[in-house]
C-alpha cells in the first residue's frame, strides 16, 4: 500500500514541476515582449509549445499506462496481462510520436521534411528507359 502513496506522490510532483515551469516560461515570454525580436518570440513560443505537446505525449503513452500496470498488479487485478500488453504497446509508440509531433510543430523542421518529400516525388516528365 505505500507503494500507491510514493507512485502518487512523484507523480504529483512531477506534475507541479511541469506546470509551474510551463507557467513560468510563458510568463516570461510575455513579460519581455519589448525585448525580443518577432521571429524570437515566434520561436521561443514554438519551442516552448513543442515542450508542452511532447510532455503531455509522454504522459498519456507511457506514465499512465505504467502507473495502471502498477496498479493493477499491486490489487491483484486479473486483467494484469492485458494491461501489461497495453502498456508495451503504447509505451512503445511514444519515441515515434514525440519526434513526429517535434518535426510537424516547428516550422523550420516541417518546410525541410516537406521539401525533401517534394524533391524525391518523381516527376511528371520522367519517362522510364535504359540507363546509358
Amino acid at each position: 500500500m505505500i507503494f500507491i502513496y510514493a507512485n502518487s506522490f512523484w507523480c504529483m510532483l512531477i506534475s507541479i514541476v511541469t506546470i509551474s515551469s510551463t507557467y513560468g516560461s510563458y510568463k516570461n515570454l510575455r513579460d519581455n515582449r519589448a525585448s525580443l525580436s518577432q521571429k524570437t518570440k515566434d520561436l521561443y513560443l514554438t519551442l516552448t509549445n513543442a515542450l508542452v505537446i511532447e510532455t503531455f505525449v509522454g504522459v498519456c503513452l507511457v506514465v499512465v499506462p505504467l502507473g495502471s500496470l502498477s496498479l493493477s498488479y499491486q490489487l491483484e487485478s486479473k486483467y494484469g496481462a492485458i494491461i501489461s500488453l497495453l502498456a508495451q504497446r503504447t509505451g512503445s509508440l511514444y519515441p515515434l510520436l514525440s519526434n513526429v509531433i517535434l518535426l510537424w510543430i516547428v516550422k523550420p523542421y516541417r518546410k525541410a521534411v516537406i521539401s525533401l518529400i517534394i524533391d524525391r516525388w518523381p516527376s511528371k516528365k520522367f519517362t522510364p528507359g535504359l540507363v546509358t
